[in-house]
């Protein structure tokens, strides 16, 4: 029931078999508390506390799914849409208005769900992914059709600036390129990057461009 501590004191060891347990399972935990204690930080109202510590709990599960099985489960973001529509409809401090969280997320699901028809007519295979277009319903509601575009643009540089660093490590002639080349890119993960990093910015009430 306390992770991070069972995991020192077990030294990463399953406390039955002794099996080894994935590294990944203690970063998540990490960035879980250090969401939790980022809300807390940001402060507010206690429903404002309690949405940030969500929206960005959800967030971070959603990338580490898109990151490790390139897969968005329609439970996790159907949960985002509900939370990020409530934040709105009951006006939580740092969302949109009611109005612009319905246009937003209309935008998002209906401008990715054209890209994905408009890529597949183009080059006959799938370029988006179906997860992306439902993620959107809820990035789209939690941004606002004045953030939309921020919010796009930053997923497409994190994911861009992804490529890049796989193309350094990997140059081009090895077949270990080719492969890297070939794979799906998680951008649901990049959205979710970006989305956190929007909630950031409005915490630390920064100036958004």
């Amino acid at each position: 029931m306390v992770p991070l501590l069972s995991y020192a004191l077990l030294r990463g060891r399953c406390r039955h078999c002794g099996a080894t347990l994935p590294a990944g399972l203690l970063y998540i935990e990490i960035l879980a508390t250090g969401a939790g204690l980022l809300a807390c930080a940001a402060g507010g109202a206690p429903v404002a506390v309690w949405f940030a510590t969500l929206l960005l709990w959800l967030l971070l599960t959603l990338a580490a799914c898109d990151l490790r099985w390139l897969r968005l489960p329609d439970l996790l973001t159907a949960a985002l849409m509900l939370l990020t529509g409530a934040a709105a409809l009951f006006h939580v401090p740092g969302t949109p208005s009611p109005v612009s969280a319905l246009i937003g997320g209309l935008a998002g699901v209906g401008s990715f769900a054209l890209l994905r028809f408009a890529y597949r007519q183009l080059r006959g295979v799938e370029g988006l992914g179906l997860g992306d277009v439902k993620l959107m319903a809820g990035l789209g509601a939690y941004a606002g059709i004045a953030d939309l575009p921020l919010v796009v643009l930053l997923a497409a540089l994190g994911a861009l600036s992804s490529a890049m660093v796989g193309a350094v490590l990997h140059p081009r002639g090895h077949r270990k390129a080719s492969l890297a080349a070939s794979r799906p890119l998680p951008f649901g993960a990049a959205l979710c990057g970006a989305a956190a990093l929007l909630w950031l910015l409005r915490a630390a009430g920064l100036p958004i461009p």
